[in-house]
């Protein structure tokens, strides 16, 4: 986790009393954290990168970008469509898919820090309620 924190300078980690770890400022964005267990292994969020223009993470080991937009239906004829996404000056062609399972991590551990969001809680906020609907 020492390279997360040697990327991004205002990322904060912090251990807790009841085994959890938070993380603060991922995406430079104070309003939410991340929660995970203490014996979780985390490694992968050393090979992402998360940047703060775009609702996304760069998967650094896979090479790929994954942009959050929303839990939709597979049976919409949204998800079937592709498009061309334009980054730093790269052309992206893009489609609906499956979330990664780095994703579904960083979905599950999203919780709220303020009352609003200027981002929309980068998306996550549904995707967890989404991935914890029996829980709920």
């Amino acid at each position: 986790m020492d390279k997360l924190t040697e990327k991004y300078k205002d990322v904060k980690i912090v251990k807790t009393e009841d085994d959890k770890i938070h993380i603060y400022n991922l995406w430079n964005d104070d309003s939410f954290f991340l929660r995970f267990d203490n014996d979780e292994n985390l490694e992968f969020l050393n090979t992402i990168e998360f940047p703060q223009e775009l609702i996304a993470i760069y998967s650094t080991s896979e090479n790929f970008i994954e942009v959050f937009a929303s839990p939709l239906s597979p049976d919409l004829d949204l998800v079937k469509r592709n498009f061309k996404f334009m980054f730093k000056g790269l052309k992206f062609t893009c489609s609906w898919n499956t979330p990664s399972e780095y994703f579904e991590k960083i979905a599950k551990a999203f919780r709220e820090d303020k009352e609003e969001s200027k981002t929309s809680y980068r998306n996550l906020r549904q995707f967890r309620d989404f991935y914890r609907i029996d829980e709920l």
